[in-house]
């Protein structure tokens, strides 16, 4: 009796058979079309909002992803380092450098009352998520010494690249290509990706 229970639940026919496999043919192909759909919007999305900031000093160059239009609370106790400070995204960025902290958000705009312009450091990074307000959240991600007038080789004397920009564009580049560091060249402003791990300079 209960091999036959079991046997009955498969198709009783060549033709049942067939039928059976096509839907599940086209139940997959369903499935793989909707996942391609939800991976191209996932990743539109980040293209959309998610992008490199770079600023520097005369010693250090920082580097932040910048989450657009995006909020990102503290996951520590406290759950900021620091509240309430005013500044540009240049001088939050190196201020959160100083304070080590984890990210910051940084309010934009005088939609938010008594808060625009001000930058809130925080103590652990959560997930950025949308936000009904003119605000970013700044997750650091590099941060390259600058050694003036010096030089330093990578393994093997060998470069990943050699690419002309601004020190804060061959910093992204460098973060992009997950470099050991870079020489610029200040007369032409060429840079040199150096392959890790990196000498002293």
């Amino acid at each position: 009796f209960f091999l036959q229970e079991h046997t009955s639940k498969f198709p009783r026919s060549l033709y049942h058979c067939r039928l059976q496999c096509k839907h599940t043919l086209n139940l997959i192909t369903n499935i793989k079309s909707l996942y391609h759909d939800m991976l191209s919007i996932i990743i539109s999305l980040l293209i959309t909002f998610q992008v490199y900031v770079y600023t520097s000093n005369a010693d250090i160059i920082y580097g932040y992803y910048q989450f657009r239009q995006r909020n990102c609370r503290g996951t520590g106790s406290p759950r900021d380092i620091l509240r309430d400070f005013p500044g540009t995204t240049e001088e939050c960025m190196v201020k959160c450098n100083e304070l080590d902290c984890d990210g910051f958000v940084r309010v934009n705009s005088g939609q938010e009352s008594g808060v625009s312009g001000q930058c809130f450091f925080r103590n652990g990074l959560g997930a950025p998520y949308a936000y009904n307000g003119d605000r970013d959240c700044y997750e650091p991600i590099a941060a390259y010494t600058i050694h003036e007038g010096m030089n330093c080789w990578g393994a093997g004397r060998q470069n990943i690249l050699i690419e002309s920009g601004t020190p804060q564009q061959c910093a992204q580049k460098c973060t992009e290509l997950d470099c050991a560091g870079f020489i610029r060249v200040n007369d032409d402003g060429k840079c040199y990706f150096r392959k890790g791990p990196l000498g002293e300079p």
